[in-house]
């Protein structure tokens, strides 16, 4: 590791692969923002394997010769331990300027007498611990996601960028109710209304969360088809196996 790198440089990747014969894995969490696009693309030359991890179209800028893996997020095995639901809705994660519709859909639901549990993300001054975000989720009996990749980043069609958030695999693995904002992404992973629940506008996302909240049954029907399509598909196991599936030929 090279002095003034907080992470590992390119030559040491190349050392790790030429002179110790090891493989190199790449793990890619946010390929829709264009910063992490081009570090994928310089990363390419001293990857075996470069694996997505956000569940989005978005694909690895390697070379024609690269290997690459569509993931997902996988949550740690302790998440599928249950604790009390004693928090009805939360959003674990970054809110402020980058994301300024996270705040003005809390915002909404808190001026209508909704309590959201807020907390997580990351900025200088916070960052939360793993055991506190997943106990939150844990804890949750909805959890809410916003599939919009950030404030102003868009596609060539000009539209938002949406993918697939970890949060989105985090709370199924945490058997809670999974409220996502409406895309086309999520669906290719989870069936909406079966397997968790979209949402339009604010006024929707309330009136969802009023009705999930007093429809127990429901909620938790869904809630466990979330879990049990977790337990099937998208299980720790599932991806490192397949991550060392990519690698056997390497």
């Amino acid at each position: 590791i090279e002095e003034g790198y907080t992470n590992p440089s390119p030559t040491f990747f190349t050392y790790v692969r030429r002179k110790l014969k090891l493989p190199v894995v790449h793990f890619f969490a946010d390929l829709a923002k264009p910063f992490w696009r081009s570090i994928s693309e310089q990363m390419a030359d001293f990857s075996d394997l470069a694996v997505s991890t956000e569940g989005s179209s978005f694909s690895y800028s390697g070379p024609d010769n690269s290997r690459t893996m569509a993931g997902w997020t996988p949550a740690p095995s302790f998440a599928e331990s249950p604790l009390e639901k004693d928090i009805n809705v939360s959003l674990i994660g970054t809110l402020g300027p980058y994301y300024p519709y996270r705040q003005e859909a809390i915002d909404f639901l808190r001026n209508a007498g909704v309590k959201v549990t807020t907390g997580g993300g990351y900025n200088e001054n916070y960052s939360e611990s793993q055991d506190t975000y997943f106990d939150k989720l844990r804890r949750s009996k909805i959890v809410l996601n916003f599939s919009q990749a950030g404030n102003n980043i868009l596609g060539s069609d000009g539209r938002a960028v949406h993918h697939v958030k970890g949060r989105v695999f985090e709370a199924i693995a945490c058997n809670a109710l999974l409220l996502e904002s409406k895309n086309e992404v999520t669906s290719r992973w989870l069936k909406p209304s079966v397997e968790f629940v979209e949402f339009g506008s604010n006024a929707d996302l309330l009136s969802k969360i009023s009705h999930y909240i007093t429809h127990h049954e429901e909620r938790l029907a869904i809630a466990k088809n979330g879990h049990q399509r977790y337990l099937k598909d998208y299980a720790p196991q599932l991806f490192w196996d397949r991550v060392f599936n990519e690698l056997s030929g390497v």
